[in-house]
């Protein structure tokens, strides 16, 4: 078992393990937003679960979503409507999160 494993299994024992939404917001997401839903899921504390803002429906892959280990939230705004600040401000508040940026 790799060390990876072991530390994996050893965090999901844990009972003080965080917990924490990621929130994405993304135009016309391509093979980097593929391997940055990928890189998320590996690392030690997964995200609960994943909230994309997309801009514009017709632009977002859906093949992007298959074989996802993570819980993931597609919403999809007009190009009109979009800017980060603001999609990270709305979604912040209509899902209840605490937003952080680091």
């Amino acid at each position: 078992m790799s060390r990876m494993n072991c530390i994996k299994k050893k965090v999901e024992k844990e009972e003080n393990v965080p917990v924490f939404d990621v929130l994405i917001p993304t135009y016309k997401p391509k093979e980097k937003f593929r391997a940055l839903l990928s890189a998320m899921e590996e690392q030690l504390y997964p995200p609960r679960k994943i909230i994309v803002v997309n801009t514009e429906e017709k632009y977002f892959p859906k093949e992007l979503l298959e074989n996802r280990r993570s819980i993931l939230e597609v919403h999809h705004i007009r190009r009109e409507d979009f800017d980060h600040a603001h999609a990270r401000k709305s979604c912040g508040l209509l899902f209840g999160c605490t937003v952080l940026f680091v």
